[in-house]
């Protein structure tokens, strides 16, 4: 009841003040529940995640900045889960999203060792344009209901994963009306292998097909955790036919998105609270406006 009255709580105070899309979560690996509903409620407590990314440098016609909390808790003797996750979401300097969704997870134990969970979210995007047209300069406005499905198979030493997001994309005949939000599909698996007491090894791949960017990108990348404490992590972004259109129906460029590699370094400053910082660094440094990204998370167990 405790945990009901304080996601109740969290969805009444914090929905006005937050305002993604869908963004891209390097750190996928330590927050899955961001990526795939299906994972809220994984270790059996509550969780309140608080994750941020930005541009680090490149064009300011790219620049990306996006915030997301997320509150997950484990139901009925752990049989089920709630979670809620408010995001904020400004790709380039003329678009900002705000999006509310809940999801239910259910979890079916095989054995001792190895459950599956399935979830399904609903949530709403408010999305608003900024349009400049000869003297006309205005906001235009669209409100899209999307839904979230994840499936989540969790065994003693791995973890493998598949979400899909979706929303009901307006075409308009005015393009100024058209919203380019459709669908998300992801596929993760990890490994765990524990090398010895203090060194615990974790391989995983990530790969996501993007309707609304039309990409598909690979991210490959190995963790350890080191005496229970340190976080340490590289990873290589692998992205093909993929492109932002940038503002179209004003003539700016399609831009090509760069590979990238990931330096993740995080702590544990107890049971209840960790931190992850990464940095992407582009490949491609001749795509136009490739930026490098930081992208941060605080994680506390309630």
């Amino acid at each position: 009841m405790k945990n009901i009255l304080l996601f109740a709580l969290l969805s009444w105070i914090l929905a006005p003040v937050l305002k993604a899309q869908y963004p891209y979560v390097t750190q996928y690996s330590k927050n899955y529940f961001l990526v795939n509903p299906a994972a809220a409620g994984l270790d059996s407590s509550s969780q309140l995640v608080i994750w941020n990314r930005n541009n680090y440098s490149g064009s300011q016609r790219v620049a990306f900045s996006s915030l997301q909390m997320a509150y997950a808790t484990p139901i009925q003797d752990n049989k089920a889960a709630l979670a809620l996750k408010l995001s904020y979401d400004a790709s380039f300097y003329f678009r900002n999203v705000t999006s509310v969704s809940g999801a239910y997870v259910y979890n079916f134990p095989f054995t001792e060792n190895t459950d599956v969970r399935v979830a399904m979210g609903i949530g709403i995007h408010r999305i608003s344009d900024s349009v400049y047209t000869g003297t006309l300069a205005g906001n235009l406005v669209n409100y899209l209901p999307f839904y979230d499905f994840g499936m989540l198979f969790n065994l003693e030493h791995f973890v493998f994963g598949m979400s899909a997001f979706s929303a009901n994309s307006p075409r308009s005949q005015d393009p100024l009306r058209s919203v380019y939000v459709n669908r998300v599909i992801s596929v993760m698996a990890k490994y765990k292998y524990q090398y010895s007491d203090l060194i615990l090894l974790m391989p995983s791949i990530f790969i996501r097909n993007d309707g609304y960017r039309g990409s598909i990108s690979l991210e490959a990348k190995a963790e350890a955790e080191l005496w229970n404490t340190f976080l340490l992590g590289v990873g290589y972004r692998f992205t093909r036919f993929g492109q932002l259109r940038v503002n179209p129906p004003y003539g700016y460029p399609v831009i090509r998105l760069p590979d990238y590699v990931t330096i993740e370094v995080g702590g544990y400053f107890s049971d209840l609270m960790y931190f992850v910082i990464s940095y992407d660094a582009p490949v491609n440094t001749n795509v136009y406006g490739a930026p490098s990204l930081i992208e941060g998370t605080i994680g506390l167990g309630l």
